[in-house]
């Protein structure tokens, strides 16, 4: 059967005019991604609660339940228990009213535990790297065309700032002296069009209208996926 090779687990779910529900069809997939097998899962042998992970199972339920009365797709995604281990799936399905009064939901569950592990390497690592960004002893900030979306620590200090609004967003332009705009917007310019630009020493202007002597340098960066300059 083509899809009892599928790499996911192909399942029809079926909820009885009297009240009682179960699988009417499951993939012998469900034994590898699951840990459980077509038979026991056919039979009905163990009720759903078991399979949800405990933090999750208020979600499954309530969109579930939502899914089959309102007859709308349902997708959810959340842990399952699988033997002595805990795993993240995908599941989506289409619910339908059949004539004698039966709703079928088909659908699909997908193991998507290697993914979720990645993405939660990529957050420990994004937070481990702001962290070392915001208490490295150097001012740094990050425009988007020529607007600022980031500041350190360090950087609100070095212009007087004490709330985030009183620089992000604000041109970078702004806290730079008329003496040296001109530069420094050749500067921005190059940095954008991807190159690297060295040490400068220029002019800048604090909030309190401090003039200060800066030396800075800026390089081209992807910052939540789009181009940006740090410096």
């Amino acid at each position: 059967h083509m899809l009892d090779n599928l790499p996911a687990v192909v399942f029809e779910y079926s909820v009885f005019p009297d009240g009682s529900r179960d699988f009417t069809y499951i993939s012998p997939r469900c034994e590898e991604i699951l840990g459980v097998s077509q038979d026991v899962l056919m039979r009905g042998i163990l009720p759903m609660k078991n399979f949800i992970y405990h933090e999750d199972w208020t979600d499954f339920f309530e969109s579930t339940e939502r899914s089959l009365a309102d007859l709308h797709e349902w997708k959810w995604e959340g842990r399952l228990n699988r033997r002595d281990q805990v795993i993240w799936v995908q599941a989506s399905g289409m619910p339908m009213r059949m004539p004698d009064g039966v709703v079928v939901c088909h659908g699909i569950i997908t193991d998507v535990t290697q993914r979720k592990q990645l993405e939660q390497r990529h957050r420990e690592s994004d937070k481990r790297y702001r962290e070392l960004v915001e208490h490295i002893p150097l001012a740094i900030a990050i425009h988007s065309n020529g607007h600022l979306v980031y500041a350190n620590r360090n950087a609100f200090e070095m212009m007087g700032a004490t709330k985030p609004e009183e620089i992000i967003g604000k041109s970078a332009l702004d806290f730079v002296h008329p003496d040296s705009r001109n530069v420094v917007r050749e500067r921005m310019k190059l940095a954008m069009q991807g190159f690297e630009v060295p040490a400068l020493e220029e002019k800048d202007i604090r909030l309190d209208g401090k003039v200060i002597d800066v030396e800075t340098s800026a390089y081209p960066l992807s910052y939540r996926g789009t181009p940006r300059s740090a410096g």
